[in-house]
């Protein structure tokens, strides 16, 4: 059965649309049930500059502050900042972990362990995979943390250590070097393989050790900015 004109008891004082009572008695409907009522309120609100006036109240002033990590003055206001930039947070997060790897020999084995799953015996490496494109002769298949462990950690191209907690992208982390480029007629074998930085192995390339004068020189810039 439609309802009858009658029924309507007014309109709503935001959408104008028809409104009905619920009950005989009772004050009659001013809105629509909650959402134009709420949307009613804060157009008043806003209008009468209280909107503002709360905003200002929940704003919190910025205070200057200094970087934990490269010294520069930054204003934020939130308490718990120590950076000036998701860049020195990412440096703060990678000392963290050498200085946990060092120190912590619980962490270090967590870590190490992490390298040992990482490169499974069932994951061949990426060298594997540009030998078999290249069609060079393979040997057995090797983790690449069998590598960094049997050379102590150490890059044979700068004869420095290797931090294992460095970041990634960093130029630092380590990785592994066919002393034989495969590009010159090297094998994927673990005879043919050192362990290296990837700036070190990057700075190499396809030369070989006689084409190049060693031991390399990590650049100051690369160290400064993932020192303590």
């Amino acid at each position: 059965m439609a309802e009858s004109v009658d029924d309507i008891c007014g309109y709503c004082a935001h959408c104008n649309a028809p409104l009905r009572r619920k009950t005989k008695r009772g004050v009659p409907p001013k809105y629509c049930p909650t959402r134009c009522r709420q949307a009613a309120d804060y157009l008043r609100v806003k209008a009468d500059g209280r909107y503002e006036a709360r905003l200002a109240a929940a704003r919190k002033s910025p205070v200057e502050k200094s970087c934990g990590i490269c010294g520069a003055g930054f204003a934020s206001s939130n308490a718990h900042t120590k950076f000036c930039s998701k860049n020195c947070y990412r440096i703060h997060v990678a000392r963290k972990e050498r200085d946990n790897y060092w120190s912590d020999p619980a962490y270090r084995e967590h870590r190490l362990g992490y390298f040992r799953s990482y490169n499974g015996d069932q994951r061949p490496t990426k060298g594997a995979h540009r030998a078999k494109r290249r069609g060079a002769p393979r040997g057995t298949a090797f983790r690449s943390v069998d590598v960094f462990e049997r050379d102590g950690w150490i890059c044979y191209l700068c004869e420095t250590p290797i931090d294992p907690a460095a970041p990634k992208h960093s130029g630092l982390e380590p990785q592994v070097d066919h002393v034989v480029p495969l590009a010159r007629g090297g094998v994927h074998r673990f005879e043919n393989v050192r362990a290296a930085h990837a700036y070190c192995n990057g700075h190499k390339n396809a030369r070989l050790l006689s084409e190049l004068d060693l031991p390399l020189t990590l650049p100051a810039a690369l160290l400064a900015a993932t020192s303590a």
